[in-house]
């Protein structure tokens, strides 16, 4: 398990030597991430996998080893969680928010942005709506900035058993009468997610520094993607994400994220103010 707290060191220069090298050699750009923020992972990461080896040796791993390098961009962009995590936001998202996008639309349409190996939130999403019988009815389109991430899902989810089972006490609270078990086959440590979940996701790479998204969207699953965002990549990220909502279409942010700090956010109304899910109004 990884500490809360690194005492491995990482001077700035070398943060910025890290940062620089892995651009420029694997076509990564994580300058726009907030710099105290995103080293002090590093520093975790360094520390609980690659303490006993030079920065110089952590480096050539990172831009050699490309299972290293995607262990490494999930930890420091996405905080670790587990599927069904605030149970409560759940119900809410399954008995509100989509039976209110169902009075408007009979086709629903969601892009997850920034998504991570084994994504919680993306296989949450999938079991909700399987559940509730629109998984063959939607269509989801699953992003990330990052090609190492995007191939994983080109083979088989392995969950950690321990994840697995405080996921699972979540999905009882969020659901007593279902199993969550269904979805998985165990397999030793690990637990496999069965691959119809991801029938009808559309994997996709898309960077918000630098790409346009020309689809449209009914519903936008934005939730922790922003808490490592400079302020810079924070407005540029909305605007497009805006650009993406349908008129009148919904957008869910994380408990601690905020849309206060755009100007866009005029244009968007709070409708369950404890779980920051917000609708496009209709007159921008």
């Amino acid at each position: 398990m990884m500490n809360s707290l690194p005492t491995k060191h990482i001077s700035l220069s070398d943060y910025k030597r890290i940062i620089n090298e892995i651009k420029d050699n694997r076509g990564v750009d994580l300058s726009k991430y907030t710099i105290p923020i995103l080293k002090r992972r590093m520093e975790i990461f360094y520390e609980n996998r690659f303490s006993y080896v030079s920065i110089h040796k952590f480096l050539n791993r990172l831009l050699n080893k490309d299972d290293i390098f995607e262990s490494f961009l999930n930890f420091i962009t996405m905080p670790t969680t587990e599927m069904f995590r605030d149970p409560i936001f759940w119900k809410i998202f399954r008995d509100r928010t989509i039976k209110a996008i169902q009075r408007d639309t009979s086709h629903l349409k969601i892009w997850v942005p920034q998504i991570n190996s084994a994504d919680d939130e993306l296989i949450t999403i999938a079991i909700v709506l399987y559940e509730l019988n629109l998984f063959d009815n939607v269509e989801i389109v699953a992003t990330s900035p990052f090609s190492v991430v995007l191939k994983a899902y080109k083979e088989s989810i392995y969950i950690p058993q321990k994840k697995f089972i405080i996921s699972n006490d979540n999905y009882l609270i969020y659901n007593d009468l279902g199993n969550f078990g269904d979805y998985f086959v165990k397999n030793g440590e690990y637990y496999v997610l069965k691959n119809f979940l991801l029938k009808n996701i559309k994997f996709e790479k898309f960077d918000f520094i630098d790409d346009i998204q020309t689809e449209k969207f009914n519903l936008i699953f934005f939730r922790n993607r922003m808490l490592f965002f400079n302020l810079e990549l924070y407005n540029l990220a909305l605007e497009k994400v805006n650009h993406a909502l349908d008129r009148n279409g919904y957008l869910i942010i994380g408990y601690n994220e905020t849309l206060e700090r755009w100007q866009g956010s005029v244009n968007y109304m709070c409708i369950e103010k404890g779980e920051n899910i917000f609708r496009k109004k209709l007159i921008e």
